[in-house]
């Protein structure tokens, strides 16, 4: 498993794939749920930075079901934050917007304000996107109103700035968001 997620790190994601393939049936033999939702995330991580949507598609639905049957909250949100990004870059927004709200359920209780805030981000793109200008606004100015909340650093600043930009530009009626990270960078 650290192998793969070595590889996944060091970018080199067809052999990180082929890696945590074989920690995955490994640990599926000795009945290790944990070690099988982390190879899992780092295959849905890796498919996603290949472009391979429909397998990271397909990954993250395994992983989420994997990481719900672990009962860990904190696996179930790595989860479906990888899952929401899969379904944003594949324009399935509803699937997307569904995802989030889950998410943002679990966030919450875990007590993670930035990944609220995330989660909020994601969908107020998500609801711009779907030409949803009233969804998008809302789901913007919670965000930004998060990140202001929080000890300021250089990526809340950003993060409260981008937000900014975009409640701006849907204020003007033009729906070229800045978007957010999606692991295509």
């Amino acid at each position: 498993m650290y192998l793969g997620e070595a590889l996944w790190y060091r970018r080199r994601f067809d052999d990180a794939l082929q890696t945590l393939q074989r920690a995955k049936e490994a640990s599926e033999k000795c009945g290790c749920r944990v070690e099988i939702v982390e190879c899992l995330l780092y295959m849905t991580r890796s498919y996603a930075l290949k472009g391979a949507l429909e397998d990271c598609l397909k990954t993250g639905k395994e992983l989420l079901q994997a990481a719900r049957s672990s009962g860990a909250n904190e696996l179930i949100s790595d989860a479906l934050v990888g899952l929401s990004r899969c379904y944003i870059r594949m324009k399935r927004y509803d699937d997307a917007l569904v995802t989030l709200k889950e998410s943002r359920i679990i966030h919450d209780k875990l007590g993670y304000p930035k990944l609220v805030a995330i989660d909020l981000e994601l969908s107020g793109y998500a609801y711009a996107k779907k030409g949803d200008r009233l969804g998008a606004t809302i789901a913007y100015d919670a965000a930004k109103r998060k990140y202001d909340d929080m000890e300021e650093t250089d990526q809340t600043r950003e993060s409260s700035r981008d937000c900014e930009e975009n409640l701006r530009k849907l204020e003007q009626g033009d729906m070229g968001l800045k978007a957010p990270y999606l692991y295509d960078e």
